[in-house]
């Protein structure tokens, strides 16, 4: 059963708000092609991040608190392929980076100097991976690639993965938070296992799942939550679910996972009148946008962000059922997003995505932006 949030709508006055970006001296350093990944670095007390782009670029920003908050690039190094996703190393030593020819490699970073650093290739796959993670329990790297193989590998030597299977769709978005691992598939399939139980039985079997969006809604986006409560899935078609987790326990046996829907909205829509030829009054339609990310905070567990290729970024309160707050950026799809591991900040790209058409493509200028959450986004407290 669908469920509306029944928030408010911000004036145009409101719907903007001031973004930490690269100041004016140096727009030259902004991204040549739309943003495909953010990963904040993960260290504490660090607001830096890595983007990717599907121009082949990886680049690391750091945010600079002076006089007012600005972006600083730190480094840049470009690849010869797209760059589909992007991963830190938990000692951020060195950036797992996919391409889009298929390749998995690693860019390593010589003592904390960016400007020193080394390349390599870790594997070739026949088609790009789309989640690489690593897990710092066992020192390995965990990747799932399009064609839905699963692999892991030994961060210490990359060479023969001890740990190699392959799902039965192929995989369009993931996530992980140990030990929990979220897989959303073609047909409307998905996912989750704990990690454990594949370490401990390569011959897992995995227990496939319909998506809480349904038929008819391809999935875009999947995230956990950092306490592992919830889930989050997201659809080309502007849906947006949360569901809640439930680990079950049993005897000698390591936990499973399972979930109950909480509830499944449109998130990212736009309402317009038209008149038709075929009928005497103007008629009403509904446009949808796909939801290119979704993310949670730390610092309230009810709390979710969307982002939209309407370039909208929308504060969602799901346990009151509303929004908090919506917020426009020029039209411009937001390709990807992240929110730092402590909750004070939300990285975004803006650019081109393919829901503008093929028309489209060079009209959407690509940026890099942060946006600092106050605390009186994070709860609803009504109109």
């Amino acid at each position: 059963m669908m469920q509306r949030f029944q928030g408010f709508q911000l004036s145009d006055n409101d719907s903007q708000k001031e973004t930490i970006t690269l100041s004016s001296n140096n727009q030259h350093q902004q991204p040549k092609d739309t943003i495909s990944c953010i990963k904040w670095i993960p260290l504490p007390n660090n607001h830096m991040f890595v983007c990717s782009t599907w121009g082949g670029e990886l680049i690391f920003y750091q945010c600079v608190f002076q006089q007012y908050p600005v972006l600083q690039m730190v480094n840049y190094f470009e690849y010869t392929h797209p760059i589909v996703t992007c991963q830190w190393k938990s000692d951020a030593s060195c950036v797992f980076f996919a391409g889009g020819d298929g390749s998995l490699m690693c860019y390593q970073i010589n003592n904390n100097k960016y400007s020193n650093q080394q390349v390599f290739q870790i594997d070739q796959y026949q088609l790009p991976a789309i989640g690489i993670f690593y897990v710092n329990q066992y020192d390995i790297l965990l990747v799932v690639n399009c064609e839905g193989e699963i692999v892991l590998y030994n961060a210490q030597n990359f060479q023969n993965p001890p740990i190699k299977t392959k799902l039965d769709f192929p995989a369009i978005c993931c996530d992980f938070n140990y030990p929990l691992v979220m897989i959303g598939l073609m047909e409307q399939k998905m996912v989750l296992f704990n990690l454990d139980s594949l370490l401990k039985n390569n011959q897992y079997k995995f227990e496939y799942k319909e998506s809480q969006l349904g038929k008819g809604s391809p999935l875009q986006c999947v995230a956990i939550s950092p306490d592992m409560n919830v889930i989050g899935l997201s659809s080309l078609d502007g849906r947006g679910n949360i569901s809640k987790l439930k680990k079950i326990e049993q005897y000698n046996m390591l936990p499973t996972y399972t979930s109950d829907n909480v509830i499944t909205f449109k998130g990212h829509k736009e309402d317009r009148t038209q008149q038709s030829s075929y009928y005497r009054t103007p008629q009403k339609y509904q446009d949808l946008y796909p939801i290119n990310q979704i993310a949670f905070n730390i610092k309230n567990k009810h709390f979710l962000a969307t982002l939209g290729a309407d370039g909208k970024i929308i504060y969602w309160d799901y346990d009151r059922k509303n929004k908090i707050v919506e917020y426009q950026f020029s039209g411009r799809a937001i390709s990807t997003g992240a929110i730092t591991f402590d909750g004070e900040f939300l990285a975004f790209g803006l650019g081109y995505d393919w829901n503008q058409g093929m028309q489209g493509i060079g009209g959407y200028p690509p940026s890099i932006h942060v946006l600092r959450i106050t605390d009186k986004e994070l709860y609803y407290r009504g109109n």
